[in-house]
């Protein structure tokens, strides 16, 4: 079947879909169209006979380098953006109206290199619903075309809080665990760690067990940054992180994370979600079956008293009208006996004013 890829977030659709199941961009006669299992990435990338995998774009002919970060509000995930690019790109004033509501891509050139930075909503804390969020975040897919070198969790330094830990649970679950293979946490607050003499391989040691993980999945890639570093000291730390990206994708072979992949690992989560839909309704069967038998229950215990009372009711009217039949009968006998004591007396009376006239 032909599939076609939507020019603004580079998801591949069905043939027969009208709208973009990303962005609901409408499908365009100008958008390419690509013949039975060619994917987006395989025909970009099809000239290429050197590649590792057919999945993945090679890094070193493309010259760039493609960055997604990631984390929660209030992390300088904005003002990390902005070290990275080496200007001023995203908003980062501490303030709500700055607060990242969408993916918003900018673009540099760093010692010869196309540097791609896409800053991303924080989840979970945004006040944004669900479904919009997962929508802005899919979205940076398709704006890091064919896909990011580099997933970068911007933690600040102090705390690690459970929407960062729900952050890294989220883009692993929407993105598969191929994900920790491009992931990077960059610390920022880099300043508090100097004032107590401390660097941050002795803090990253102390780390709550849940983000001690996280570094392990991710092979432990860490960098500390303060966005507030002017001058030489600014230019080290930048070079130290393209440094760790570069051996990064050396490590991955050059590749990147493509939409390719990422709808493998979104086919994937669907049949999980499957599964989990199934349980829940076998679950909710279960619960209904279970109220269904207590309400019956319930009712049958009432009806079953019910039925006791009402029969208790009528054996006590049926004795009592027993009784009343009785006490008929027996009014009935004493008038009878009444009456015949009445008659005889009135025989007795006859007989005794017949006796007087003949005498």
């Amino acid at each position: 079947m032909s599939k076609w890829t939507c020019k603004w977030c580079k998801i591949i659709n069905e043939d027969d879909s009208l709208y973009c199941k990303t962005c609901d961009n409408i499908k365009s006669e100008e958008i390419e169209v690509f013949e039975n299992s060619c994917s987006y990435t395989q025909k970009e990338t099809s000239s290429n006979t050197n590649k590792t995998d057919s999945k993945y774009t090679d890094f070193e002919a493309s010259n760039e380098i493609r960055i997604v970060l990631i984390g929660r509000t209030g992390s300088e995930k904005s003002a990390t953006g902005n070290s990275l690019l080496g200007k001023e790109q995203f908003e980062s004033m501490v303030s709500a109206s700055s607060i990242t509501s969408k993916c918003t891509r900018g673009e540099s050139t760093r010692n010869g290199k196309k540097i791609i930075v896409v800053d991303t909503p924080g989840l979970f804390d945004t006040g944004m619903a669900n479904a919009k969020v997962t929508k802005e975040i899919i979205k940076c897919i398709g704006m890091t075309s064919p896909g990011p070198h580099a997933m970068v969790l911007v933690i600040g330094i102090g705390r690690f809080t459970k929407e960062e830990q729900d952050t890294v649970r989220y883009f692993v679950d929407h993105f598969g665990e191929g994900i920790l293979r491009h992931m990077i946490v960059l610390f920022t607050r880099k300043d508090d760690l100097s004032k107590h003499n401390q660097l941050i391989c002795d803090y990253v040691r102390k780390v709550p067990k849940e983000l001690a993980i996280i570094l392990q999945q991710c092979d432990n890639r860490y960098i500390a940054f303060n966005n507030d570093e002017t001058g030489q000291s600014k230019k080290e730390q930048v070079v130290e992180f393209y440094d760790l990206v570069d051996r990064m994708l050396v490590n991955n072979g050059g590749s990147c994370y493509t939409s390719e992949i990422f709808q493998e690992a979104e086919l994937a989560l669907q049949r999980r979600m499957h599964v989990q839909l199934k349980q829940l309704e076998e679950q909710k069967r279960k619960e209904r079956e279970q109220i269904k038998t207590q309400v019956k229950n319930k009712y049958e215990k009432k009806l079953n008293k019910e039925t006791f009372k009402k029969s208790r009711i009528e054996e006590e009217l049926n004795s009592q009208v027993e009784k009343d039949k009785e006490e008929k009968r027996f009014l009935e006998k004493e008038i009878e006996g009444l009456k015949q004591k009445l008659k005889g007396k009135e025989n007795s009376g006859g007989q005794y004013d017949s006796e007087e006239k003949e005498g």
